[in-house]
Formats: structure tokens, sequence, C-alpha cells
């Protein structure tokens, strides 16, 4: 497995699997706009622009796919953990993580902030990242306020 800073030419690649995943592990808690919204919200344009402002998008690639994704944003805010369904349960989301946190931390930032999805939870607290809060709704998107405290060194 190969994580690496995603590109523009990712764009496409991305947007699928952030899309697919969505509609198989967690669609059913979105209203139907906060589904579109996400749609929306995850256009290779889109993330074409974000890459290209700054946020930090890396990928996981296994036999020449990528088979999972990761994006910060604004510095310490963890905007997407997806792994591909055929490479769950394989370190693919643990990889991208660890690779993602390297960078948070040599940023000095001393925690990550994330909004869960229902499915997404225990697997987030998995990599140590406790709740914070209710789940929330807003525009139709269910999420968990979630926050991990990176260790004192």
């Amino acid at each position: 497995m190969l994580i690496r800073d995603a590109i523009e030419d990712d764009a496409q690649q991305i947007s699928d699997l952030l899309i697919d995943s969505a509609r198989v592990f967690f669609a059913d808690d979105f209203s139907k706009a906060g589904m579109a919204l996400f749609i929306d919200d995850c256009a290779p344009t889109t993330l074409q622009e974000r890459i290209r402002a700054g946020d930090r998008y890396y990928v996981a690639i296994v036999d020449d796919v990528i088979a999972g994704v990761c994006a910060i944003r604004r510095g310490n805010y963890l905007y997407s953990l997806f792994t591909d369904a055929e490479f769950h349960r394989r370190g693919v989301a643990r990889k991208l993580w660890e690779r993602a946190l390297r960078d948070i931390r040599e940023c000095g930032y001393e925690e990550v902030t994330v909004k869960a999805s229902n499915y997404a939870v225990p697997a987030y607290e998995r990599l140590g990242f406790v709740c914070t809060g209710p789940r929330e709704e807003e525009k139709g998107i269910v999420s968990n306020p979630m926050r991990y405290r990176l260790p004192v060194k």
C-alpha cells in the first residue's frame, strides 16, 4: 500500500469513492437534500479546487487503485476519511490517518476534530477519537462531533 498526497488528477476517483461509500454506509441517515449537498460537495471540480487551495488530501493506493482517501481542512479538521468497501478492515484508514496525523503534529496542533457519520463513529473510536457532544443534524446531514487529542511529546 502506498500513501501519497492527492493530485488534481485523482479528483474523479476520489469523488467516486466518497459518493459510493456514502450511498452504501450512511445515505439512509441523511435527508434527500442532505445527500444532495454531500454529493455536490464531492464533485471532482470542488475537490480539485480544494487541492489547489492547499487542503491536504491523501490517497491510499492498492493495486493501482485508490483504496482510501483522507482530507484535512483548516489545519486540524479531519474532513474526510473513507475507505472503499472492498478494502475495509485492511488498515487503509489507519495508514491514511497516521500520515495525516504526522503532518498535523508537525504544524503544532494539539487536537483534531471531525464530524463523523453514525457508521464511522466506531472506526474513529478505534483511532482514539472521543465523542464531544450529541449527534447533530444540519441541512439534512447527520454527524457526531468527535475530537482526538495529540499525545504530548
